[in-house]
């Protein structure tokens, strides 16, 4: 249901097992610009950020509203995460410390 699988593009071959994640549907994943993490945000309303290659959890943010998370993209720098959802906000995440940064209406 929130599971994940990732595949080496040179060889297509699966790296590791699936990654069974989110209690929910998955909306979206976003790659950070390094290709070092990947973040990604569910029906569940949580948004988590995983380290590559070893494909662990660093951190975990719940969104709390009715609303959950819709969409997920990082910072050219990499320093943040920003999800948007039903509720008309973004929400901007510090990548690093985990702290919300900002919430824009």
């Amino acid at each position: 249901y929130g599971s994940i699988s990732l595949y080496n593009t040179d060889n297509y071959e699966m790296i590791g097992d699936p990654i069974n994640t989110h209690c929910g549907r998955i909306t979206d994943i976003s790659f950070s610009q390094d290709n070092e993490k990947f973040a990604t945000v569910s029906e569940d309303s949580l948004l988590e950020i995983h380290c590559i290659p070893e494909i662990i959890c660093e951190r975990v943010f719940s969104h709390k509203t009715d609303s959950p998370f819709r969409r997920v993209s990082f910072s050219p720098d990499n320093k943040f995460v920003a999800t948007s959802s039903e509720s008309n906000y973004i929400d901007i995440y510090n990548a690093i410390d985990g702290g919300q940064a900002y919430k824009l209406k």
